[in-house]
Order: structure tokens, then sequence, then C-alpha cells
């Protein structure tokens, strides 16, 4: 009789070759084949989140944050708890529907029981001293005093108790239906904390495991914060929505979509599992791709863009179209378009979204249109809010704030450069952004000049990329 075939063998339906990749994520997907004499930009790629399904996500927590808000008497945490839930739910479903279909997932024959358990365990004592050396650093640094961090603080020893009771039961059905698995929980219950420190910057396995907590432990608390805020926003405006007209109405949908923006984020972050095959394959080992992503969040966004590349002076699109209700509605429905295009293409994402890791190619979508769709209208999205270029304190300090801001575009630029190094260990991420320099709306600027389109690195360079 056949064994069943693991998650090693098997992604989505259909065995697999290689891994493929995309821009904040990473995890394994498959690849059309296509015809070899077929041109690059003629391929057809296999995307590891369709964007109906982060919009599904999105749709359903947008409805429950709705209601909610207007009928319930929920706190604010509640409600950002609750709106978390519902995105992640029908992503979960999604996933575990394509690894396993509509059943449990299969017990392997081969597995052996007591094995399986003490694994578990070892596991389970592992994930615990990560969990205790976090909160330990939550309580002692000053940065997570700040507001921004009251959610994280309160929700997160109850949230690590209950990690730590489910964990045994979620390691054990991992072990005796996707099989064994030597991971960072199980070295840790097996040689404590300590050696792990010794032996990190030796073993490149255990360091990407450091590193892909490091990215939970720092942005998971940014994002869940920054969600409590929009919900607190909610809480004291959402009823007042028919008494303020089109400006009232462009403010809360502009918070909704940052609200969505962050609880992709949260969801993602958390729905790092392997019973979904949603794990993550690897984070970006280089300092260079770690500063360019953390500098865009706090804290230290708050130094680089509001003391060196501040390029606001006060007046605002608002400011400029007050007075011309007509025009104030064109550009402000515009404004919140290529917001939601932005949106758009983070919920391609789904529940895969993580900085700086690896987890899945995405190729639907916004991202048939250029690799980095998600920066692209950000940027724009800035351009317009912000009108550098109109001033009322002379052409001098207009072009300073064009500079300015095309240095926080430099910044990302330079972002999506690192993440391009990152995935391009990845033959198959290789292909894809080969054939984007053909299909891409941003294809021209390449032709311009070769620095703007992509190469596939030398090994020389990706050499610092060996995990």
């Amino acid at each position: 009789m056949k064994s069943r075939p693991t998650r090693r063998d098997f992604i989505f339906d259909t065995p697999i070759a290689t891994s493929q990749l995309d821009g904040k994520t990473g995890a394994k997907t498959r690849l059309k084949s296509a015809n070899s004499a077929d041109n690059e930009s003629q391929q057809k790629f296999e995307t590891a989140s369709p964007v109906w399904l982060g919009l599904c996500c999105a749709l359903m927590a947008c409805i429950l944050l709705v209601i909610l808000v207007e009928y319930s008497d929920y706190s604010s945490a509640k409600i950002t708890i609750l709106t978390c839930v519902a995105y992640a739910f029908p992503g979960i479903a999604y996933e575990y529907r394509r690894l396993h279909g509509w059943r449990l997932p299969a017990y392997r024959q081969q597995t052996e029981l007591k094995n399986a358990l003490v694994t578990s365990v070892l596991k389970t004592l592992g994930l615990a001293q990560i969990l205790v050396v976090a909160y330990f650093f939550l309580t002692i640094l000053p940065e997570y005093s700040k507001e921004l961090y009251l959610l994280w603080k309160e929700v997160y020893l109850t949230g690590a108790a209950v990690l730590i009771c489910v964990a045994p039961f979620y390691f054990f059905l991992c072990e005796t239906t996707l099989g064994p698995k030597h991971d960072i929980y199980g070295y840790l219950g097996r040689y404590s904390l300590i050696r792990y420190l010794l032996r990190v910057w030796t073993r490149p396995v255990l360091r990407q495991a450091g590193l892909m907590w490091m990215v939970k432990l720092f942005f998971l608390p940014i994002m869940l914060g920054s969600l409590l805020s929009s919900v607190v926003y909610f809480n004291n405006n959402m009823p007042l929505v028919a008494a303020h007209g089109y400006y009232r109405f462009f403010n809360l949908a502009w918070e909704m979509i940052l609200a969505m923006d962050v609880t992709l984020a949260v969801v993602g972050y958390l729905c790092s599992l392997r019973i979904l095959n949603t794990t993550v394959v690897s984070t970006d080992p280089t300092w260079r791709g770690w500063v360019a992503t953390i500098i865009c969040y706090s804290p230290f966004s708050t130094v680089l863009y509001g003391s060196y590349l501040s390029y606001e002076d006060g007046l605002k699109w608002g400011d400029f179209f007050s007075g011309y209700d007509t025009a104030y509605y064109i550009y402000g429905s515009i404004l919140i378009t290529m917001h939601l295009m932005y949106l758009t293409a983070s919920l391609n994402f789904g529940i895969r979204y993580s900085n700086l890791s690896h987890r899945g190619i995405l190729t639907d979508g916004l991202f048939r249109l250029t690799k980095h769709p998600a920066y692209l209208f950000k940027n724009i999205v800035w351009w317009m809010i912000g009108l550098p270029f109109i001033t009322n304190m002379g052409i001098k300090t207009a072009i300073a704030n064009c500079l300015l801001l095309f240095g926080v575009n430099a910044v990302y630029w330079w972002r999506a450069r690192t993440e391009e190094m990152h995935l391009s260990r990845d033959p198959a991420y290789v292909k894809y952004a080969l054939a984007m320099n053909d299909r891409s709306i941003l294809a021209f600027l390449g032709r311009l000049h070769p620095a703007l389109s992509y190469k596939q690195p030398v090994p020389r360079v990706m050499a610092e990329y060996n995990l």
C-alpha cells in the first residue's frame, strides 16, 4: 500500500519540482508547464494566493467590523481581535482545502506514536522558551511602553498561554499526518536556548529560524497597535457618516483601507502554519534587506521621515481644493481609487503576508502588471496627498519638497531591490522577474536605463544569500 504523499512531495494538488517565490512572502507553489520554445515573456505562472481570496477575506472583515462598531458594545480591543478572526477564516479554509481537501489530514501509518508524542512535548517546550524571551524584551525595552503597543502587551500573556496549551496537539497532528520535521522548536526543546545562542551564527538553519521569529516579534505588535487605532477611530466616527457628507465618507473609507492593510499583516504573521502549508521558507539574511525594510516602520520611520525626509510643509490636497467641491470630489475619488489599488495588491497575499520573508510567488491580479504593485501605488498616493510641488513658501521650498519625496521613493526602490535579491535564490522567481521585463507596465524604464530592469544576480552576489 502506497503511503500518502507528504507536504514535501505535494503543494496544492500536483507534484512540484521547484519552489516559487514572491515580493513580500514566499511559499512553495508549482509552475505550469510551458513549451520550451515559448518566449519567457509568454509563460504563465501559478500564483501562491489568488487575488480573490484576499478580497473575500477583507470583505468579511469589513462587514464584521462595521456591524460590531455600529451595533455592539464590545471594546475596541475585542473588535480588533474579532476583525482579525473574520479576515483569517476564509483564508484558513481555502489553504486547508487546497492542501487536504474537505477531510481530516490522513494518518501516516509509518509514524511511531510514541516518538511523535515525545517530539510534540519537546517542541512545545521549545516554543515556550521563545515566548518567555519575547516577553522579557517586551517588558524591558522602553519602546514597548508607548501607546502603540498597549494591546500587544494586554493580550500577550493570554495569547501565549493559549498557544502553549494548543501547541502539543498541533505538533502531534503535524508529526502524525505530515511526517517528522526538524525545526527550531525541537532543537530548543532538546538543547535549550543557551546552546542555540552559542551555535546560531555557525548554523544557517538555526539562524534562519531566529530571523523568522525576529520578523514576527518586531512587526506583529506594530500592526496590531495600528489596527486598534483604526478601530478606535471608527468607534468615534462611524455613527456620524450621514451627517458629514463626502468629507466624512472619504476619511472613513481611507481609514478602512488602512485597517484592512494592517489586518492582513496581523493575520499573515499569525498564520504561518505547517498544517496549512503557509510556513516561511526563508527570511532575508542580509543587513541590506533588514535596514531597507525596518526604516519604513516605527520607531525608525519617525526619525527618517519626520526629521530627514519630511517633504510636507502643511499644504495638502484637501487645502488646495478647498472651496471647489466638484474638484474636491473628483480628486478625492481618484485618490481613494489609487489607495484601493495599493490595498488590492497587498490583499493578493491572502494569509501569507510577511515582511522579509519568502512564502510564495504572486503572479495574478496587479502582479501581472508589475513585480511591486503595492510599492508603486503607495508612492503614487504620497505624491497625490502631499503635492510637494505646490507650496506657499516659494519655488525653492517646492523643489526641496520634491527632492525629499524622491528620497522616500528611493527608499522603497531600494527595498524592492533587496526583496528581489532575496527571492532570486529560487530559479522560478528569476523566470517570473525576467518575464516581467517585457510584461510590466514599467518595462519602458528598463529600456531607458539597464539599472531599472531585472537581471539575474551573479553567483558571487548571491553567495551572501546562501542559507
